[in-house]
């Protein structure tokens, strides 16, 4: 009997549990706040609506002090490459606190950075509002640049990541330099180089090195050079970006490049329809099978049970195929529409990369090189392969 109620007890603390969900969900939905502390950027105020028990519920406002600073995070972090820690640093240094009161931490920053509160919709249990622009502080896209950048830096991803893992440093490049030999991401270290002069005076040369982590420090074969110094590396990939944005500022916006992705996603999608009326198709010829089976049992089908077992295995096979076939098909639909959408973005980016480049910081240098290369492989004696990111490369027509 013990057993019974605890049974129902459980099964009734489930079904609570859902409807809570399921309200909240709806909630965010609608736009409406639905608990929580007030995040860095924000405040509470009365919002005019009064519960069934008389209590008038508080909404979200932005505090335009804390919104500058909320823009500055996420563009030291988009625009110079910025880590969690350094933009720490910066604004305890200038005195800024948390709401408490207390130092910001590494931690907050980065929570800051993948709240998507700041581009004007809630979130919540897999439920997003629609946008809220009263409470928009950045844009979707700046988030979203954001978003690929942590993603980057992240432990399990960096070693494969084209962006630089910091912007501190004098080196020019980072994250997207590798070995051609070994395929090994390659580091920027400094050196010394003293010298005695002919007068006997003593005179300290320094510089920087671009090392392969395998060959300079054993750890892993690596028939290339350990090291490569970085001033005819970077001479050759400044010569190749001035070549690069002298060509895109020559180039207009190529419609037909606009034209021939919306031609791709309706191949791709005419081909996801196609894919999913035939397995329909299958559908209904694995239910027809199945049901001769039932009449080959008492003898009244004219197959066999060991033809229709093999045609019902042939069956599972051609359905199974589908079924890897059609949602790789549906994501190649969407990758394609959503290259379609940004492609007035990513020429913006472009044409605004070529006219600031020279006048940049170095920080915002390193990072515009990360995001227009995707990798840079070098081979001994200085070969050179640089590839830029296929997102740009398009508008050049190679």
């Amino acid at each position: 009997m013990n057993y019974i109620r605890f049974w129902q007890a459980g099964g009734e603390s489930r079904k609570t549990s859902m409807r809570v969900k399921t309200r909240l969900g709806q909630l965010v939905e609608e736009g409406r706040f639905t608990g929580g502390a007030a995040v860095f950027g924000y405040r509470f105020v009365k919002s005019g609506i009064i519960t069934k028990k008389g209590r008038e519920l508080v909404a979200l406002e932005i505090v335009p002090e804390e919104a500058a600073i909320v823009q500055y995070i996420f563009k030291k972090t988009v625009e110079e490459g910025y880590g969690t820690w350094r933009i720490c640093n910066l604004l305890n240094a200038q005195g800024y606190k948390t709401h408490s009161g207390a130092k910001l931490q590494a931690n907050t920053i980065n929570r800051m950075l993948r709240n998507h509160i700041y581009t004007g919709h809630y979130v919540r249990g897999g439920k997003k509002s629609t946008l809220l622009e009263n409470l928009k502080i950045i844009d979707e896209s700046l988030f979203e640049e954001a978003q690929k950048i942590l993603e980057a830096r992240n432990a399990i991803n960096a070693k494969k990541s084209s962006i630089a893992y910091t912007t501190r440093g004098a080196a020019l490049l980072g994250g997207n330099i590798f070995c051609a030999h070994c395929g090994c991401k390659m580091h920027a270290v400094s050196y010394q180089d003293p010298v005695i002069l002919a007068d006997g005076t003593r005179k300290v040369y320094r510089g920087i090195t671009y090392i392969c982590p395998n060959r300079a420090r054993k750890r892993g074969e690596c028939a290339g050079q350990s090291q490569y110094k970085s001033t005819k590396i970077d001479e050759a990939v400044l010569a190749l970006l001035h070549e690069v944005f002298e060509r895109i500022r020559g180039t207009s916006k190529d419609e037909t490049l606009k034209e021939k992705y919306e031609e791709t996603v309706r191949e791709k999608k005419k081909q996801y329809n196609s894919l999913l009326k035939e397995y329909e198709r299958e559908q209904l010829i694995m239910q027809k099978l199945v049901e001769s089976v039932g009449k080959a049992m008492i003898g009244t089908s004219t197959l066999s049970l060991e033809t229709l077992n093999a045609a019902i295995n042939l069956e599972k096979e051609k359905l199974a195929r589908l079924e890897k076939q059609i949602p790789e098909t549906l994501k190649s639909v969407n990758d394609e529409r959503e290259m379609l959408d940004s492609l007035d973005t990513y020429y913006k980016n472009f044409i605004s990369w070529a006219d600031e480049f020279d006048q940049a910081p170095h920080e915002r240098k390193k990072m515009i090189i990360c995001n227009l290369i995707k990798k840079i492989m070098i081979g001994k004696d200085y070969h050179l392969d640089i590839i830029l990111n296929m997102d740009y490369q398009q508008f050049l027509g190679q």
